[in-house]
């Protein structure tokens, strides 16, 4: 029996990706809990976990959830299997860990289902011992009693508001993503000799054979002899989707550009809307998948979609469809946010009433990306204004907006979606980005010229910044996309506000003809005269 499961055992961890894995870190002192759904699950799975913490002056707590009576012992009561297994759990512990409390749930082994009960006393715990790791199964081991653990936890967290670490541990199923490991091999022997404490299940089953065949072969996977890996995450990533609804969701594209992404994900951590508001939906349209190496950082409320690379419309569908925020807000991966940006935005809405919120976008040169770097990492944003150059075509939405008129009709002229912010109602009705629309410029035109035709509202805060760091571009290659999108977007609305658009952004109309063009009337527009859009001469600045 006992050589089966092992090459069982070596099958699934030989299927598992190696990933990259850093040693765990141990802090001074503190209280540790680790959830056992069975009597042999901590040592198992956590010894060299503990006895690392219990070196660094840690307190540690274990809560049994079950009592082991459905365990391997033939001839006994369940009563009498309960009492054995109890003994040698805390005689486990015990040998080589003085002062360890243990708790125990008593529920039926095999059977767990947590009740509300478990839910209050597990949280009464969590804000009683304010615990700085808690060790649990994750929800990807296939025993029911583990999976039940995982969900017992996450609504302990919710309901007690503990932030702390977790580290998932594996049991006889792999984890699919370990991000740290422990090394053990000093302790090694003591933890064989723990795990044959269990006396009454060592009979039908040589767990330390076990164990070791999924320690050796994680030590491999580290370059270590022996090693326990995790995945350590913080509590709020761990109840994240438990959080019942969003006041925001920030919808963000990203195509093979991680330096740009780094940076401005830097920005979003120090925003002041409280974290459980809000989420970040980065998508990664990238052609491999580079973006998930962010799902590491310390952002509870970050998720990275994965999809095949498509393009910029279809990518911000994707994240559109994984939000859950009651507004969308839109911006590129090669965007910086002051820290009010999401909270305004937001705010805005509720405060105008309207439907689409336009923000100003700075333009600052690609040149410059180390020197934005370093005033990012500093929390120094509001410095990047000196870096801020000119762009003909975002001034015009200051223009635009200075004229409630002009604003009315030619507001989805600036709706340009690196700042851009949407009512989850709006998009419903009005749909979302047409794939047909490939390389630069015009689907979020056109997006905001849908909006425009059902009626729906825009508004300019100026105060709502960010700050788009450039890329070096080829200027013929973005006048030859821009051109297809033009005929793309004639093609699809066949009327005069189009014409006349294109009209504007080939040099030939300026603001004032077009706002009298879509409004089909005369209307003064001082501002808007002699405003004309120069395509060749712009591309040419992007280069």
């Amino acid at each position: 029996m006992n050589g089966f499961v092992k090459i069982r055992l070596q099958s699934l961890l030989n299927k598992t990706a190696i990933s990259t894995l850093t040693e765990a870190t141990f802090s001074q002192g503190g209280n540790v809990l680790i959830l056992s759904p069975h009597y042999d699950d901590d040592v198992i799975s956590c010894f060299g976990a503990m006895t690392k913490h219990y070196e660094q002056g840690a307190h540690l707590d274990i809560l049994y959830l079950t009592d082991g009576t459905t365990s391997k012992d033939s001839g006994l009561t369940k009563e009498e299997l309960h009492k054995i297994r109890k003994v040698e759990a805390a005689n486990a512990v015990n040998t080589f860990f003085k002062d360890v409390n243990l708790e125990h749930f008593n529920h039926e082994d095999g059977h767990f289902a947590m009740t509300l009960e478990d839910v209050t006393r597990l949280s009464k715990l969590l804000q009683e011992k304010q615990y700085d790791y808690i060790y649990c199964p994750s929800i990807t081991d296939t025993h029911e009693d583990h999976k039940e653990t995982y969900k017992l936890l996450r609504q302990a967290l919710l309901e007690s508001g503990l932030k702390c670490t977790i580290r998932l541990y594996e049991f006889w199923y792999p984890l699919k993503k370990p991000n740290v490991y422990v090394d053990f091999a000093d302790c090694e022997e003591k933890k064989w000799e723990s795990i044959a404490c269990h006396q009454s299940q060592m009979k039908y089953l040589n767990y330390v054979e076990l164990a070791q065949t999924v320690n050796a072969h994680r030590g491999l996977q580290a370059e270590r002899k022996w090693c326990e890996v995790y995945e350590e995450m913080s509590s709020a990533k761990l109840i994240w989707d438990l959080v019942p609804s969003l006041k925001a969701s920030v919808v963000i594209p990203a195509y093979n550009n991680e330096a740009y992404v780094a940076i401005m994900l830097k920005a979003l951590q120090r925003q002041t809307l409280d974290t459980f508001c809000w989420e970040i939906v980065l998508v990664d349209d990238s052609e491999d998948n580079r973006m998930t190496q962010f799902e590491k950082w310390e952002l509870p409320n970050l998720r990275v979609i994965e999809k095949e690379h498509s393009g910029r419309a279809d990518a911000r569908n994707v994240g559109i469809q994984n939000s859950r925020g009651e507004v969308i807000i839109f911006m590129d991966s090669d965007m910086i946010v002051e820290e009010s940006f999401v909270e305004k935005h937001y705010a805005s809405h509720r405060e105008t009433g309207s439907d689409i919120t336009l923000g100003k976008v700075n333009h600052i040169c690609h040149e410059h990306l180390e020197e934005v770097r370093k005033l990012v990492l500093e929390d120094r944003t509001k410095e990047l204004e000196a870096f801020v150059m000119k762009d003909e075509y975002l001034n015009l939405t200051p223009i635009v907006f200075q004229n409630k008129e002009a604003a009315d009709n030619i507001g989805w002229v600036c709706c340009l979606f690196s700042n851009c912010s949407v009512r989850r109602k709006v998009l419903d009705k009005a749909g979302v980005f047409d794939v047909i629309f490939k390389g630069w410029g015009l689907e979020d035109i056109e997006l905001g010229y849908r909006f425009f035709k059902e009626k729906f509202s825009f508004s300019y805060e100026e105060d709502i910044a960010n700050y788009h760091v450039d890329h070096a571009t080829n200027s013929q290659q973005m006048l030859v996309e821009m051109g297809r999108n033009l005929k793309r977007l004639s093609k699809k609305h066949p009327d005069a506000a189009i014409k006349s658009y294109m009209s504007f952004v080939a040099g030939f109309k300026d603001l004032q003809e077009l706002l009298c063009d879509v409004a089909k009337k005369e209307i003064a527009f001082d501002n808007g005269s002699g405003v004309y859009f120069r395509p060749i001469s712009y591309t040419k600045s992007k280069a």
